[in-house]
């Protein structure tokens, strides 16, 4: 399996401590080693803001007949995009272009954003990868959820509707409770933070991502022991016989099956590619005919984690 290891580090030599001085905002130290197709760091890069990347490793995109590469990627191959190469070394900020990240580059950011870094593959999207790529930032470090929070501007007031009372919720629910009433309160807002990383995806995402950046405001949900306990007996049954479905009643309801993030449960209810017609995920998250929630998450038996939501 490829592994992308990103590691983003104030000073690796004196040489570019000299050099990062000058030239980039110094920020404090982080690491991160991950083992997945791309990788959503928590780097949020302000616009204009000036970082330094060096890139050392190789990887293969067709492991096993192809040797490894480095972060230029398979030039023994046609160009697959406007991009390059396939597994050539692609990263973006926000909703902005994509760009090539080359060894000992300087790059300003140009918008306010998360940073990606993924491996170019054109059109080849299922194609296994095998191999690691180092990619050292400096100038860069990891933001906590707080921080990236308050770089975007929310009111914890209005979206935490789970301060009172909530003793039955998971820190999990609690945490998809926010991200909900963060995509009621203010779409717009969530879709910089939250969709606009992961619109080179797709024109599901993309359709998505202006979908809430047009979208209107509801009031934020208020979760309820009731409902809660709702969600709680179809997820647990759901969980444990393995069999994915919706429960007959009297609610709108919300499954996911698989994402163990709730970020990743959300933004995929919100792109809704299962009823991609009738968006009805989308819209249960978004109707202004809700006002009251219960949200389970928790194990599934073959696909390790599932989640449901209970609207009224």
């Amino acid at each position: 399996m490829k592994r992308l290891w990103i590691i983003c580090l104030l000073c690796v030599f004196c040489i570019e401590a000299a050099v990062a001085q000058n030239e980039v905002e110094t920020e404090q130290a982080a690491a991160y080693v991950f083992t997945k197709e791309e990788l959503f760091t928590n780097i949020f890069l302000k616009k204009g803001q000036q970082v330094i990347f060096k890139v050392s490793g190789g990887w293969t995109m067709w492991g096993g007949v192809w040797g490894d590469v480095d972060h230029q990627g398979h030039k023994n191959y046609k160009k697959v995009n406007e991009l390059g190469y396939l597994g050539a070394l692609v990263g973006r900020v926000g909703a902005s272009d994509n760009f090539l990240v080359e060894d000992d580059m300087t790059f300003v950011s140009p918008e306010t954003g998360r940073l990606v870094l993924y491996a170019n593959k054109g059109t080849f999207q299922d194609m296994g990868s095998q191999g690691s790529m180092e990619v050292i930032i400096v100038g860069a470090r990891e933001r906590s959820a707080m921080e990236i929070d308050q770089m975007f501007g929310w009111d914890y007031s209005k979206i935490n509707t789970a301060t009172v009372n909530a003793a039955f919720m998971s820190e999990q629910e609690k945490e998809m409770l926010i991200l909900m009433n963060k995509a009621r309160t203010n779409p717009a807002l969530f879709a910089e933070q939250y969709i606009a990383h992961r619109v080179y995806q797709g024109d599901h995402v993309k359709e998505c991502f202006e979908y809430m950046k047009s979208a209107e405001a509801s009031e934020a949900l208020v979760p309820t022991g009731e409902l809660h306990g709702v969600a709680v007996l179809h997820a647990t049954e759901m969980g444990e016989t393995g069999v994915v479905k919706y429960a007959d009643g009297l609610y709108a309801q919300n499954v996911s099956v698989g994402l163990k993030e709730p970020e990743d449960m959300l933004v995929s209810m919100l792109i809704d590619k299962i009823s991609s017609i009738t968006k009805g995920h989308r819209k249960n998250v978004m109707s202004k005919d809700y006002k009251h929630v219960g949200i389970a998450i928790g194990a599934h038996v073959s696909q390790g984690h599932c989640g449901v939501i209970i609207f009224q």
